[in-house]
This record gives structure tokens, C-alpha cells and sequence, in this order.
């Protein structure tokens, strides 16, 4: 099967499209050592992909790969994305680079020359990792919280205090909730609705 070179696609592919780890390869002149993992499931990744193979799209090695690890990274570049994938880096960069620029892409391109880096994309994102990741790899600093707020309300149509403190990376502690609390009603362009822990935060009516 690798001599026809298939044997690789026919390993990974079934199980990182059902949300498990990679196998690890290991080899020397004379043997090659295939590390299989139990235990791990990434139900997210796995609900992702089967509902869009259903839609009629397909995944390759490489996507898959690399699918798996912006799970867990807000970020890659084309060094670490051709070290993971196995590919030269010529030829990852331009796999990446269609990614971005699929009728629906999955990536995101920033920066330029060498400090580009790829993401999810703001859709993907929110249904893999969260609502609030597409902020995430932003710099993130109190001047920056208002307009931050305002862009996840825009996209989402409202914002709770637990919602918040996920946007701006402040934890679960007390005093982060209130001082998450303080700032949504300080902000003179939301309003809010329901009472205490159901508090939401829609953008004012201007009519």
C-alpha cells in the first residue's frame, strides 16, 4: 500500500475524521514503528467533518492534519504546517493558501511575508473551538475591550457575562465576573435584558 501510496491516507484519514489522535511514525534504515492511540476523541472535529462530507465535501491528509491541530493552536506557519504534514514547504504554503481561498474556506491568511500565519476562519472557529476564539490571537488590552464587545454582539446578537470573560481571556474567578458585570453596564451602547445570572446584552435600539 505505500509503494502504490495509500497506505498512509488509508491510516490516517478514518481516524482523525472521527476526532482521534495522529499516529506517530518512527523509522530507522531496517524498521518502521506505527503508534496507534487510544482514548482520545475530539467530538467536535468529528461532528465537523461528517457533517460536511455529508454535504458532499472531502478531506485530505493534509487538512485533516492540520484541522486537528488549530484545535489547539491559535495559529500556524508554513515551518511548523510542513513538519507536521510531512510536506516541503513550497508546497504547503500553496495548499494553504487554497484553503483561504475555497468558496467556503476553513483558513484565514494574516500578516506578511515571513511573519504569515494561518487561522481558522471566523465560522469554523466558532463551531470548533468557540464564539469567542476568533479574538483570541489579537492582541488583547482593556482599550481594546469595548470595541471587542461590540464586534462579538454585532455577530452574535448579544453577550452574557460568561460570554465576555471567554472574549477577553479573564477567567472564572469572582472578581473577573464582577468586574465583567461593571463593564457591560457601563458600555452606553448595549442595553440589557433578564435579571442576574440570565443578563444578556443586546445592542441599543436607535430607532
Amino acid at each position: 500500500m505505500e509503494r502504490a501510496g495509500i497506505g498512509r491516507r488509508r491510516i490516517f484519514i478514518p481516524l482523525l475524521a472521527f476526532g482521534k489522535r495522529a499516529p506517530v511514525y518512527e523509522a530507522d534504515p531496517h524498521t518502521v514503528k506505527l503508534t496507534f492511540f487510544d482514548g482520545s476523541f475530539d467530538q467536535e472535529l468529528a461532528t465537523f467533518i461528517g457533517t460536511r462530507e455529508r454535504q458532499g465535501e472531502t478531506f485530505d491528509v493534509t487538512e485533516l492534519l492540520l484541522l486537528s491541530f488549530l484545535r489547539e493552536h491559535a495559529e500556524v506557519d508554513v515551518n511548523t504546517a510542513a513538519r507536521i504534514t510531512q510536506l516541503p514547504e513550497a508546497r504547503v504554503r500553496d495548499r494553504l493558501d487554497q484553503f483561504c481561498y475555497r468558496p467556503s474556506p476553513w483558513l484565514e491568511r494574516r500578516g506578511k511575508k515571513s511573519g504569515v500565519t494561518y487561522h481558522l476562519s471566523r465560522a469554523v472557529a466558532a463551531e470548533l473551538v468557540g464564539k469567542g476564539v476568533y479574538s483570541r490571537s489579537k492582541a488583547i488590552d482593556k482599550v481594546q475591550w469595548p470595541a471587542l464587545i461590540r464586534q462579538y454582539v454585532e455577530e452574535h446578537g448579544s453577550i452574557n457575562n460568561s460570554e465576555c470573560r471567554e472574549l477577553l481571556l479573564l477567567g472564572n474567578s469572582r472578581s473577573a465576573h464582577t468586574a465583567v458585570s461593571r463593564l457591560l453596564a457601563s458600555l452606553d451602547f448595549l442595553e440589557p435584558s433578564g435579571k442576574l445570572k440570565s443578563t444578556r446584552y443586546r445592542l441599543q435600539d436607535k430607532a
